[in-house]
């Protein structure tokens, strides 16, 4: 059988996106267009081919991420609290005349939906990827269609004792979330949680500020809030159910027994941050006094310093500039000595030491004489650590040897 051109299957593929488009429609639906403060807010996100041919499109994130665009009756963005996700989008299609369900969520686990008030809701839509596999002739696969913007659904909350029974403690943190931090929070856990790996598990919920100023996941902050309904115990440290690591009891603050986990990023960016949630919690939602007291602002470019490798960092958990103490000894690995000179990466939850022992494989030349910045991966659950992949290529760069 004769191949098409790649040129032929392009246009042929992009005349037919470009047709699909054009007869697919979104609408959100809800059961009701009145709902109360404090209860889940139920809708679906609909997709009705309208055409007469097959469209093809990449399942969208519709209810994560902040997809939809959620605004209060005087035009303001609502907060999202739904925090940041990865997901797979498979290529499907929708038959002439067929209507699919993209997404099927309560909206008030994603926004923070207390206010009384008027609302509106709208499904910003999602553009085509493009044509994929081209160069593998009849075996292309098929253009996909953009997903278009949906209609607006409008909706009102009203007052309600459910919406401040909880303490609502989300509208009282809420206000500590400023420039490129972010508080998400699934709400209230259906199952015990751990405030951290070395507290008992119970009643509780979850939360988690997120700063990521880049946009690009490996340079993200995170700080773990744990609000318990009982002090919990001290339990043996598992790294690897709960890698979190341990928490800080910050005390009883109200109704909640509160527990804190920061990265030590997550401190280098906000140094206040147990003060400050202490201070929030304490405070009705709105309270005027309710603000970080030291949020450092930081471009994107200031995250990592200038001895530090993009690439290399996106792949590390932790980036050290360190001074090579002694060179390593071993069989399958050797373990040299480094002094640590600055902690310019660390997405764990405690401080590095002045000296510690890195491994890389034998055959491998390590970690050179001089000051140099290594890039580690964790190597037994966070107490040993190596070099990336084991060895220098990929564990090692801006070596500045001694004078």
């Amino acid at each position: 059988m004769r191949h098409l051109p790649r040129i032929a299957l392009l246009v042929a593929f992009a005349n037919s996106a470009v047709a699909a488009e054009t007869a697919l429609h979104t609408k959100l639906i809800a059961p009701a267009h009145t709902f109360r403060a404090g209860y889940p807010i139920r809708m679906k996100l609909l997709m009705t081919n309208t055409g007469e041919a097959t469209a093809h499109f990449h399942e969208p994130q519709v209810s994560i991420n902040g997809r939809i665009i959620v605004r209060d009756e005087h035009g303001q963005s609502v907060p999202y609290i739904g925090g940041s996700a990865q997901t797979v989008n498979p290529l499907v299609d929708i038959w002439p005349g067929e209507t699919k369900v993209l997404d099927d969520f309560d909206l008030t686990a994603c926004y923070y939906l207390r206010k009384p008030g008027h609302y509106t809701a709208l499904f910003a839509g999602a553009e085509a990827w493009g044509p994929m596999g081209v160069d593998a002739g009849e075996d292309a696969e098929p253009a996909d269609s953009s997903i278009p913007a949906s209609d607006v659904f409008t909706f009102e909350v009203r007052d309600s004792p459910a919406g401040t029974a909880d303490g609502d403690p989300v509208g009282r943190l809420l206000p500590l979330a400023q420039g490129a931090w972010a508080l998400a929070t699934a709400g209230r856990s259906r199952h015990d949680i751990q405030p951290g790996n070395t507290m008992a598990p119970g009643p509780g919920w979850p939360m988690t500020f997120e700063h990521n100023p880049t946009g690009i996941i490996a340079d993200v902050a995170l700080v773990h809030v744990w609000l318990m309904d009982q002090r919990s115990v001290p339990v043996e440290p598992d790294w690897r159910e709960n890698p979190v690591g341990p928490s800080e009891y910050i005390g009883r603050i109200g109704r909640w027994h509160v527990y804190i986990a920061a990265q030590i990023e997550a401190l280098k960016r906000w140094p206040t941050v147990n003060t400050d949630v202490r201070n929030a919690l304490s405070h009705p939602p709105g309270h005027p006094g309710v603000r970080p007291s030291k949020q450092l602002v930081l471009a994107p470019d200031e995250i990592l310093p200038a001895n530090v490798d993009r690439q290399r960092s996106l792949r590390a958990r932790v980036v050290l500039r360190v001074e090579r103490v002694s060179p390593g000894e071993g069989s399958k690995y050797h373990w040299p000595a480094v002094r640590v000179l600055r902690e310019l990466k660390n997405t764990t939850y405690q401080p590095f030491p002045n000296k510690l022992r890195v491994a890389h494989y034998g055959g491998d030349p390590g970690i050179p004489s001089g000051e140099c910045t290594i890039y580690l991966e964790d190597y037994g659950n966070g107490t040993n650590w190596r070099l990336l992949d084991g060895r220098a290529e990929t564990g090692v760069s801006h070596v500045a040897d001694k004078p």
